[in-house]
């Protein structure tokens, strides 16, 4: 994660090249980004523990606040972009799926890559 801040910044500026921000302002909302949904992560894996609990009521509302919490980081990411860029909805909405897809596809090439290299030099 640390790794994918700065290149999300940089699909960020290169996606809003009409946005006059500077790539320091970009790096400073996915920091911001990265904080809250490594939280997010946090409190959705808590909620894990308690959806195995064998008293009804606690597994059904550990199941309902984990489901919101996952969506919430969606909507929260997608909010952040609009608010801090300035953005109207339909150009925040084509920012935030264009960036969401990049970003899924640098990840997971990054995953990709750090497993090759942990199987070659493990």
């Amino acid at each position: 994660m640390l790794f994918m801040m700065p290149i999300l910044a940089l699909l960020q500026q290169i996606i809003l090249v009409l946005c006059p921000r500077y790539y320091v302002e970009h790096l400073v909302l996915t920091l911001h980004n990265h904080a809250f949904l490594l939280l997010m992560i946090f409190i959705t894996m808590v909620l894990g523990i308690f959806e195995n609990v064998t008293l009804a009521y606690i597994c059904v509302v550990a199941e309902w606040l984990s489901a919101i919490s996952a969506l919430w980081i969606f909507v929260y990411l997608f909010l952040s972009l609009k608010r801090y860029f300035q953005l109207g909805w339909f150009t925040a909405t084509l920012a935030f799926s264009i960036t969401s897809i990049l970003y899924t596809i640098a990840l997971a090439a990054g995953m990709f890559l750090f497993g090759m290299l942990f199987v070659i030099f493990a």
